[in-house]
């Protein structure tokens, strides 16, 4: 049992929210408090902004977004990494076609990966895109949904982007997106 008179702590400022978030770390327990802790033997008291997944905590998060495919000239189907979604309830996706040589045709996917098989499965896939263009794709509840656009669904927690090339011509585009709670 960890000596809970003797711990350390500290505060810090999300840049994005401006919320002070606890960290803390009980002297002898080799436990700090951040994604993926077990902590089963971690007595606290307070809010320490952390959501169980069934398995371990994990920070709480605010909107956030990245690039999941970087700008590059691809000539084949592309996916991305595995995405983890933390505690947002959906994502905007921003597929941004800039440059393209022939007739090419791409469709991108959001896929969500099955967690008992472990096989990734079409959530919302788009009409094909044959030009330069920018779209924007919403994954979102309640949100009126569109035809190969937008879905009123939730997000699970593993996801992936995949742009399928029905064609071999380069295509130059990005894929970002904004996890939206």
């Amino acid at each position: 049992m960890p000596d809970l008179n003797n711990y350390s702590h500290s505060m810090s400022i999300n840049p994005s929210d401006g919320k002070i978030m606890p960290n803390m770390q009980i002297a002898g327990s080799g436990v700090t408090l951040l994604d993926g802790v077990s902590a089963t033997n971690v007595i606290g008291v307070g809010s320490y902004n952390q959501a169980y997944n069934n398995t371990t905590w994990d920070r709480w998060r605010n909107n956030t977004q990245m690039a999941v495919l970087t700008s590059s000239a691809r000539t084949a189907t592309t996916s991305s990494s595995d995405q983890i979604n933390y505690n947002a309830r959906g994502v905007y996706l921003v597929f941004d076609v800039t440059a393209v040589s022939g007739s090419p045709s791409l469709t991108l996917a959001v896929q969500i990966k099955d967690p008992a098989s472990n096989k990734y499965i079409d959530f919302l896939v788009s009409a094909a895109v044959t030009s330069v263009s920018t779209t924007i794709f919403k994954l979102y509840p309640g949100i009126t949904a569109a035809a190969n656009i937008a879905a009123s669904e939730a997000l699970m927690r593993t996801w992936r982007v995949q742009v399928r090339h029905g064609t071999a011509y380069s295509v130059t585009y990005s894929v970002g997106y904004s996890l939206i709670l």
